[in-house]
């Protein structure tokens, strides 16, 4: 466990502080450091490389994220646990589809939980709303 924990903080660290750089080359070690997090055993190292690569994505939006974005789909469909299809179902989207997710902004990254809580709330507002749209189709 302790070593889990051990690896767990080298990679978000090393993340972490390629982010603190400016320069392409930090920014590509942090993509490959967040690969290494979805690959990973742990759930809490796929957690934390989820939110890290959505963030990596807003402060960096013209960066090309498709591998990641791939890997994602594959947690989507192939993890055991269900809140990190979840997570991943909405950082592939995310990522995939920005423009969609305008009303994101920098500072909703200060808690994690609570961003996805957000995240959350409001695909379920969206789902509500596209099935009121589709109950008014199917009567009329």
């Amino acid at each position: 466990m302790k070593k889990m924990l051990t690896i767990a903080a080298i990679v978000l660290i090393t993340g972490t502080f390629a982010l603190a750089q400016d320069v392409p080359k930090s920014l590509d070690n942090a993509t490959q450091n967040y690969m290494m997090g979805l690959n990973h055993h742990n759930n809490g190292v796929i957690e934390s490389a989820i939110t890290n690569v959505m963030l990596l994505k807003l402060y960096h939006p013209e960066k090309d994220f498709s591998d990641i974005a791939e890997k994602l789909d594959a947690l989507t469909i192939e993890n055991p646990d269900k809140m990190i299809r979840l997570k991943a179902f909405i950082a592939a989207n995310y990522i995939k589809h920005p423009e969609r997710f305008n009303w994101i902004e920098k500072g909703d990254y200060e808690d994690a939980v609570a961003f996805f809580e957000m995240y959350s709330a409001k695909l379920k507002e969206m789902n509500y709303n596209l099935q009121k749209g589709s109950q008014i189709t199917a009567t009329k």
